[in-house]
């Protein structure tokens, strides 16, 4: 599962950080190609050892991923969106304005607020019953808004832009077995690779602190590390 975007920091003797308000929302919805009977892949329920007895494929809460297995022969698919809102500059635990960075600091555009979106789609095939493939994919999207000011000793207001990126993030092919089951509990391990497939390369455009207000100027530049989409390295999971 990708992990969450980190927050835009700068270092300068303290920390420097936007503060994660985080709005997360997981919708799970599994659609089986073939239309058959969960219950008929079941085995026998005995009573007599567990009323909790779910079978090897009990339904786990809406996403928690690798904790779930489908049958031989079937396909499921999983949706889950992610919502990030960062807002507020913090230096160590102590909230500060952007006037206080720019008098304080060299740093003449200051981030205000980030807005981060994932959009995460994850197929899933049964192998065996204690063998699954799974193919997890996304779509980032990303903006970051920011005040700039003048490049003066008593530095100038000169307005806000707003910075976007979006596109395709990394891909993570893992498998799911089953190590152990029984009436009451399993044992699953996850074995995957992330595969950079996220662009890492990605630029943004913003107000430049060169302009006046009279003569604005834009300048283009590489995003940072948080805006990014990919992390260009191959990750080897375990879980």
């Amino acid at each position: 599962m990708p992990k969450t975007p980190r927050s835009f920091a700068f270092r300068s003797g303290t920390l420097l950080a936007l503060k994660p308000t985080v709005l997360v929302f997981s919708l799970f919805a599994s659609q089986f190609v073939r239309a058959a009977d969960m219950a008929a892949d079941q085995p026998a329920v005995d009573t007599s050892k567990s009323s909790h007895y779910m079978g090897w494929h009990g339904n786990a809460p809406a996403g928690v991923h690798g904790a779930d297995m489908i049958g031989a022969g079937k396909f499921a698919f999983s949706y889950a969106p992610m919502f990030m809102l960062m807002t507020d500059n913090y230096i160590n635990s102590m909230s500060v304005s952007t006037q206080t960075i720019i008098g304080s600091t060299m740093y003449r555009v200051v981030p205000t607020a980030m807005d981060a979106q994932s959009h995460m789609l994850n197929f899933m095939y049964g192998v065996t019953d204690n063998l699954n493939i799974m193919v997890m994919a996304s779509y980032l999207k990303k903006s970051m808004d920011m005040t700039t000011y003048s490049n003066q000793m008593s530095p100038l207001l000169l307005g806000t832009s707003t910075a976007s990126t979006s596109g395709v993030g990394d891909t993570v092919v893992s498998s799911l077995w089953r190590i152990s089951g029984g009436y009451n509990d399993a044992v699953n391990l996850t074995l995957g690779l992330s595969l950079p497939t996220g662009s890492e390369t990605q630029s943004i455009t913003m107000l430049s602190p060169a302009g006046t207000i009279m003569m604005p100027m834009t300048m283009t530049m590489r995003a940072s590390y948080g805006m990014q989409l990919g992390t260009d390295t191959y990750v080897f999971c375990l879980d």
